[in-house]
Order: structure tokens, then sequence, then C-alpha cells
């Protein structure tokens, strides 16, 4: 699904993934052209720099207490989340910086809340609101 029909037709919620064509539904030759072309006009813009600027915040794993549940893989749409192989076959989960959109959801559904994000953790937004209110 596009992010907006009008301002953003060829755009998605996801960074970086763009849309032509039939994929968003039945659409004619010249239609689907026009946004192939935006689609690859929108990835040429992304090469034309030299580096990419993404958002700092991000998710952390605290691998001491990240239970490998999963939990945080599977309520994810983008795959910012993947597994991680550590000594004697245990699994836990590693957020992949370049991926990650620091949407919280991750944090919201991890039981152990092994997963914080970076600029926005438990103690510190506690510690703003202890300060606001005190």
């Amino acid at each position: 699904m596009e992010s907006h029909p009008k301002l953003r037709p060829v755009e998605t919620n996801t960074a970086g993934v763009y849309l032509a064509g039939v994929c968003q539904g039945p659409k004619d030759i010249p239609a689907a052209v026009a946004q192939g072309s935006a689609a690859a006009s929108k990835v040429q813009a992304l090469f034309v720099r030299d580096t990419i600027e993404t958002n700092p915040q991000v998710a952390l794993v605290n691998e001491r207490t990240c239970i490998g549940c999963g939990k945080c893989i599977e309520v994810l749409s983008v795959w910012a989340i993947a597994w991680k192989e550590l000594r004697g076959g245990i699994k836990k989960a590693d957020v992949l910086p370049s991926v990650c959109q620091g949407c919280g959801l991750c944090n919201a559904t991890c039981p152990p809340k092994a997963i914080q994000l970076q600029h926005a953790t438990d103690d510190q937004i506690l510690a703003e609101v202890n300060e606001l209110c005190g």
C-alpha cells in the first residue's frame, strides 16, 4: 500500500521500498510506465549521495535479558530484527540499525523488556516525567 495516494504514490511506509505498476492494482501501460519511472528516480536519488542519513533512535537488545521468544520479530512488518546465534546454539534477537525505524513496537511486545529504544529508554522517559511533575 502506498503512503499517500496523491502526495507519495510510489512510496511505502517502509523506507527504501517503492511501488510501481500492477502491484497496487490494475493499471494501463502508460500509468505503469509513469510509476516505474517515478520509482526508479526515487532509487536513483538514493544512489547519488555518498552517505544515507538514518534515524539515530534505533532499538537495542540486551542479550542478557533476551529470552529468544521471537515476539519482537513476529510483530514487525519490516525485517529490522533478525536472529543472532550465540555459543551453544542459543538464539537471541539482534537489531539491524540500518533497517530499524525506531517505532518502538518491538519494545512494547518484548515480555522481559530486553529491547529499549536508544535515547528513549524507560529510565530516561521516567526521569523526564519526574522532572516535569516535580
